[in-house]
């Protein structure tokens, strides 16, 4: 597993703390946005390289330069290995008067061949305990912990909370 978090292409020079030391890096491209395609493209080769089969990368990026970089991943990692972007919201940055406020990320999600490893038994949320006595009012039969009955796409299922929630 490859997971990224390269520079977003913002043109600006970014400021601020972490650990109570001043952070500062320049997110700019001389050349635009050719060069940092470029640069871009030379690492996901690389990476590309080293990556096992059964292997998978995660990039993170923004609505700055996503897009492109969705090109340059498929080709470098190929079009049909393309898994998902992921949408990471959050609720920080204010509320600007116009446009829509800029409230995610973006993380695509490329295996390096269809033989990626992929284990939905690991990709969980848990519940916090609030939800659970709110949505799961029913007690398994066997073991009288608390579950959830749910009608989904014409058929009744059955959550357990100790299992979590597949993210959205």
């Amino acid at each position: 597993l490859i997971y990224l978090d390269p520079p977003f292409f913002t043109q600006k020079t970014h400021k601020g703390e972490k650990d109570g030391r001043l952070m500062k890096f320049t997110d700019k491209w001389e050349g635009g946005r050719a060069e940092y395609l470029d640069e871009m493209a030379l690492r996901l080769l690389q990476m590309h390289r080293i990556l096992k089969d059964t292997g998978s990368i995660y990039l993170q990026c923004d609505q700055t330069a996503s897009h492109y970089l969705k090109v340059v991943m498929d080709e470098v990692f190929g079009a049909s290995n393309f898994l998902n972007d992921i949408v990471w919201c959050f609720s920080t940055s204010g509320r600007p008067k116009k446009p829509f406020a800029k409230k995610h990320g973006n993380i695509l999600l490329y295996g390096k061949t269809a033989k990626y490893f992929w284990n939905d038994k690991e990709v969980r949320i848990p519940y916090d305990q609030k939800y659970i006595d709110s949505h799961f009012k029913d007690r398994d039969a066997k073991s009288g912990e608390p579950i959830r009955r749910r009608q989904d796409a014409g058929k009744w299922r059955t959550y357990y909370a100790k299992d979590g929630m597949v993210p959205n």
